[in-house]
């Protein structure tokens, strides 16, 4: 879809046109709202060798926004098997309320969140938040506006961590 942006509108229509968008938009469900609402994110990320049995642990984004910090916008909406358990550069969304911008962004955290039964104690570390963008009203990308490179990993003991912030 990056390289040729207009399958954004496309598939957007589609979801329309199929009746599979939630009217209005929720980010407290895990229903699927208007495309523009999300903010779509690449990172990069490795998972470590496994310290025991159980499930891998997969990483999911947050998002805080400056109106209301206290609460957590996450790509996985809380359901541990959508955490993202595979490596290298991967995509996700994060529903956030209608309208919101990157300038309403607090910050981008990282949370390591095993994606079945148990945990397996491997470490998850994220290099870089490749791109973050919204999508305009014609369900167009906006040009990036989140970037971030570094190292974080994420393990047991610390499972989280801000990632980028404005």
């Amino acid at each position: 879809m990056d390289r040729e942006p207009w399958t954004y509108r496309i598939a957007a229509q589609e979801m329309l046109r199929e009746g599979k968008i939630e009217n209005p938009s929720d980010p407290a469900t895990r229903e699927v709202g208007d495309q523009r609402t999300y903010l779509f994110v690449e990172f990069a990320k490795t998972t470590g060798t496994a310290t025991g049995s159980g499930s891998v642990p997969g990483v999911t984004l947050g998002v805080r926004l400056k109106a209301d910090p206290s609460r957590l916008y996450r790509s996985d909406h809380d359901e541990p098997t959508w955490s993202i358990d595979r490596d290298g550069a991967v995509a996700t969304t994060v529903e956030l309320p209608e309208g919101t911008k990157v300038s309403d962004i607090a910050s981008i955290e990282a949370l390591r969140r095993p994606t079945g039964n148990g945990d397996n104690g491997a470490p998850a570390t994220v290099t870089s938040l490749n791109r973050g963008f919204f999508l305009d009203d014609s369900f167009l990308p906006q040009p990036s506006s989140v970037e971030w490179t570094g190292s974080v990993t994420l393990t047991q003991a610390n499972p989280s961590a801000v990632l980028w912030r404005p």
